[in-house]
């Protein structure tokens, strides 16, 4: 599975990252070859989009317009929203106010946790759908700061893993196996671009919702 090209002008490009799928690195398939491939310029890192996750990815095809967009995220002018599947039921909209910081017992240097010695980490979190045969609710998320794994660990923090998380909710994966996990960049503004960036997800037709449905939901 390739990415999918989404937006295009004379300073950014944005894609439809598959998940499982590298952005950058020694790697055979990238987000940064494919791109590269594509407009025979490397392009520019915006921001990053974890291995596992799916969805919307901008990056810049210089290097001021690059930056320009780089610091919207970092002064958290951006408007991201995440789709999720999660195990269990969730009927209320709710913010989760839970500090992160490194995981020292992880030897990898890649996992991270919840301690309210860590930087401050804040999650909306809006119900969409309930499966009651599969047990599982379909999420709206903004996250209000951009800290690594942030929702996987905000969801898990209150008892609702995200489907397919094998970092975090190893013990529970094959009993609720997915071929991946269930976490979607679905919609970006970020002010240099001038418009609304969208990723279409496959895994909501489970739940009988329309994308624009969840569109009209996200406030810009």
């Amino acid at each position: 599975m390739e990415p999918e090209i989404i937006f295009e002008n004379q300073f950014y490009i944005a894609i439809n990252k598959p998940y499982n799928y590298h952005i950058d690195g020694d790697y055979e398939n990238t987000v940064e070859k494919f791109v590269e491939n594509y407009i025979k310029i490397r392009p520019k890192l915006v921001h990053q989009l974890d291995y596992a996750t799916s969805g919307v990815m901008l990056l810049g095809l210089n290097k001021r317009a690059a930056g320009k967009a780089a610091k919207q995220f970092q002064m958290r002018k951006t408007k991201k929203y995440y789709i999720a599947v999660v195990k269990g039921q969730i009927n209320d909209k709710q913010i989760i106010d839970k500090a992160i910081m490194d995981d020292e017992t992880d030897i990898k240097g890649f996992k991270m946790k919840i301690d309210e010695k860590g930087l401050e980490a804040q999650t909306e979190v809006t119900p969409l759908q309930y499966n009651q045969e599969k047990d599982q609710t379909l999420l709206l998320l903004k996250p209000r700061t951009g800290r690594r794994h942030q929702l996987r660990l905000h969801l898990l923090s209150i008892g609702h893993p995200i489907i397919g998380d094998m970092t975090y909710n190893n013990d529970n994966f094959y009993q609720d196996f997915q071929s991946r996990l269930m976490l979607h960049a679905f919609q970006l503004w970020n002010e240099p671009v001038g418009q609304v960036l969208f990723a279409s997800c496959d895994f909501i037709n489970d739940f009988g919702i329309e994308e624009q449905t969840i569109q009209k939901m996200c406030e810009l």
